[in-house]
């Protein structure tokens, strides 16, 4: 004759384990996405006109400024890829050259890539951001491109040898 058993139940060191596959596994999920972004508030200070400039704590990046807190939110939330985010925000040697290869994120309220390898004096960079690229601005298709050129100038050892 059968007995009907009780459902057996894990000690603490098996619901333990338990959860820690879990999180695993939640964690290998997860995409390359940029930093996370607080939530917009009440409190945050106006958008102004988004334009672009080189990093003022770093001469070898560059910055989207002027998007407001809310477009920055959806933007962290949308894991975007690297085809998007150069679609977005990219930098060229050329305007017909392909994107220089680098990191995207967003932090301390700016849009902000930094490229693998050093910028070069005498090179013109040609920066573009494509506000109809955010995810919050789909199907504006009106919205010119926010375009800049930089060009970093010569060390000033080299201009005093020549």
């Amino acid at each position: 004759m059968l007995t009907k058993q009780p459902p057996a139940q894990a000690g603490p060191l098996g619901a333990g384990i338990g959860v820690l596959l879990l999180s695993l596994s939640l964690v290998g999920c997860a995409r390359n996405a940029p930093p996370a972004v607080l939530a917009p508030t009440g409190s945050s200070p106006p958008a102004g006109p988004i334009s672009i400039r080189i990093d003022p704590q770093n001469p070898n990046a560059f910055q989207v400024v002027g998007l407001e807190a809310g477009e920055l939110f959806e933007l962290a939330k949308a894991d975007l890829n690297k085809e998007e985010w150069y679609a977005l925000f990219s930098v060229r040697v050329a305007k017909d050259a392909p994107p220089i290869v680098g990191a995207h994120s967003i932090t301390d309220a700016v849009v902000h890539f930094e490229p693998r390898y050093p910028l070069l004096p005498d090179v013109t960079y040609h920066v573009k951001f494509d506000p109809t690229k955010l995810p919050s601005r789909e199907g504006r298709s009106t919205e010119p491109l926010i375009v800049a050129e930089f060009k970093l100038a010569k060390p000033q050892a080299e201009l005093e040898g020549k």
